[in-house]
């Protein structure tokens, strides 16, 4: 079954996959971006159009058949999964967006949540300040970057069922 690997960008997503992909029944197949386009699609059939403003297709979503856009992705992935391992993972890190319709459509996937500020590219608010006094000062010379050392360590992986 699928082992989705979500986070924001530069949080460890690909490491993760490498350490679960060493794994025997694990095959990894990296950033495949199925589910979303999958979710898109069926969108796109219950609205007949393919032209569907933004805030109808987030509607329409409460609309899909997730059983049939899980049915969908697992048929998608056969043939990249030659080697006939159980597990395999889909890494594209912005599917933590779609994690409620992910659980819908596989209830049974794993989710795994690499959390993290991006390689301290997040501080939990801190780094808009240091930007714009960095933009301010013209260097890096003298910024107060005291706040960098208050923001909380989040957990490296979170799993969810």
């Amino acid at each position: 079954g699928p082992i989705f690997i979500v986070g924001m960008p530069r949080t460890g997503t690909t490491l993760v996959e490498r350490i679960i992909g060493t794994h025997s029944q694990v095959r990894a197949l990296g950033e495949l971006g199925l589910f979303g386009r999958l979710m898109v699609r069926g969108v796109k059939e219950l609205a007949r159009t393919p032209q569907i403003p933004v805030g109808d297709r987030v509607k329409l979503t409460s609309q899909l058949d997730y059983r049939k856009v899980g049915e969908n992705y697992i048929a998608g992935v056969r043939d990249r999964r030659i080697s006939g391992e159980p597990f395999f993972t889909d890494k594209l890190p912005y599917n933590y967006l779609n994690i409620g319709p992910i659980h819908a459509a596989l209830p049974n996937a794993k989710i795994v949540v690499v959390r993290g500020g991006g390689h301290g590219a997040v501080n939990h608010g801190c780094t808009e300040g240091l930007a714009d006094a960095f933009l301010i000062k013209g260097t890096a010379a003298g910024l107060d970057t005291s706040c960098t050392t208050k923001a909380p360590l989040t957990p490296f992986v979170l799993s969810l069922p």
